[in-house]
């Protein structure tokens, strides 16, 4: 539904992989394997990682950096986060070194330094974020993978003629081949900051893309524009909105917007028009997606206090639950069979957020008896790796994205 949010960018200022400033006031370095325990800095170790900041109390930049880390790391229970009065704890200051503030040091999960980091960070000083495009088999239930590279892309779409994948990397939509081979980008006029709610219509002559207006800050609506590229037509006037589907005859689209403080699914003529409330439910309601016989739209819903797939009638009606389990589940993508979809699912609960970074798996929903079968293993991703329909058009294949973050260890 939404962009990348930072933790996507920045996220392992709080991990042994991934951390890399660049920057006038930011510089990180690797240092010797100093090590601190927990009783001089009066915490514990995170089981994935701990960040010590030391700061006084008058430093402009020392509250600067605490709120960005905050921030980052406020979803990331594996990471220890630890405010150092540097004032108050002169012995550990002059033990390991810190000669200003804020110093930042980075500690694996025993204790020891593996990086620190000097001066306030900025929101632009990205990590080292490593995107693999994967393609999945039904036929030999193995991925394929086609492309991997030290950048960041996310939501891949199958074009309607097989041809090629369409990716989307920083607001810009870029065409890959089945097999991995870059085919250039497409041209989407005006709208160079698309995020990742974007897919054709079933006739494949139309590409439906969520963005913010050109120029307008912040916000999302919904646009169209011929899948050849070109100027893109404006269809809803309120923000936020973000396109999830559109019928088999291409004549509405569905999408998930915010009105009143309250996330549900709507409708429109995909020429343009009012907008229809299908759900009113108290929640977050997203990821609508109708079935290739428009008789259902397909969903993810936290009305019962823990993210699950549904699904309606095309009119609104008839709402039943589809999914069960503990997992937070998101995203139902219909096969072009109509009998199962895919589905991704976070192994830890995330209420009703689906962000980026965190162990996921993609599962297999059978639309009949309600069966879920899990497809891949654990991996890291979530925001972005399968926020589209990704079908292939003869429903054998699927493609998703996974991620890494680059090893900063010596």
């Amino acid at each position: 539904m939404r962009t990348l949010p930072l933790l996507g960018l920045i996220l392992v200022l709080t991990s042994v992989f991934g951390i890399y400033y660049r920057s006038k006031n930011g510089v990180i370095r690797k240092k010797r394997r100093l090590h601190i325990s927990q009783a001089e800095f009066a915490g514990s170790y995170g089981s994935r990682a701990t960040i010590l900041i030391f700061s006084t109390t008058f430093c402009t930049q020392c509250r600067a950096a605490k709120s960005l880390i905050s921030e980052v790391i406020k979803n990331q229970a594996d990471i220890s986060y630890v405010e150092v009065d540097a004032e108050s704890n002169l012995e550990l200051v002059r033990r390991v070194g810190i000669r200003s503030t804020p110093t930042t040091l980075f500690l694996d999960r025993s204790g020891f330094e593996i990086a620190r980091a000097t001066g306030a960070p900025k929101r632009d000083q990205l990590i080292k974020v490593i995107s693999a495009l994967y393609v999945y088999s039904s036929k030999t239930g193995k991925s394929e993978l086609i492309l991997k590279e030290h950048r960041h892309f996310e939501a891949p779409n199958w074009s309607r003629d097989g041809k090629f994948l369409l990716i989307n990397s920083l607001g810009k939509l870029e065409k890959i081949s089945p097999t991995g081979e870059k085919l250039g980008m497409l041209n989407t006029g005006t709208i160079q900051k698309a995020n990742n709610d974007h897919g054709y219509s079933f006739d494949g002559k139309t590409l439906f893309i969520s963005s913010g207006k050109p120029d307008v800050k912040g916000g999302s609506y919904v646009y169209k524009v011929s899948s050849e590229g070109g100027e893109p037509m404006l269809l809803t006037e309120k923000t936020p909105s973000y396109w999830h589907g559109v019928s088999p005859d291409g004549s509405r689209f569905v999408y998930c917007a915010s009105r009143n403080d309250n996330f549900d699914i709507y409708a429109m003529d995909s020429n343009g028009g009012p907008e229809i409330r299908l759900t009113d439910a108290p929640g977050l309601d997203d990821g609508p997606e109708y079935s290739p016989d428009g008789k259902y739209i397909y969903m993810n819903s936290f009305r019962m206090g823990k993210m699950q797939i549904w699904r309606m009638s095309a009119d609104g009606s008839n709402q039943e639950q589809m999914t069960f389990d503990d997992y937070s589940t998101w995203f139902a993508h219909i096969s072009p069979n109509g009998k199962v979809a895919t589905v991704i699912s976070y192994v830890k609960d995330q209420a009703d957020k689906h962000p980026f970074g965190h162990q996921v798996k993609l599962r297999l929903l059978d639309l009949k008896t309600k069966k879920l079968t899990d497809l891949t293993e654990e991996f890291y991703g979530g925001q972005g790796t399968i926020n589209v329909p990704s079908w292939s058009p003869d429903g054998k294949k699927f493609a998703y994205v996974r991620y890494e973050l680059e090893d900063i260890t010596p």
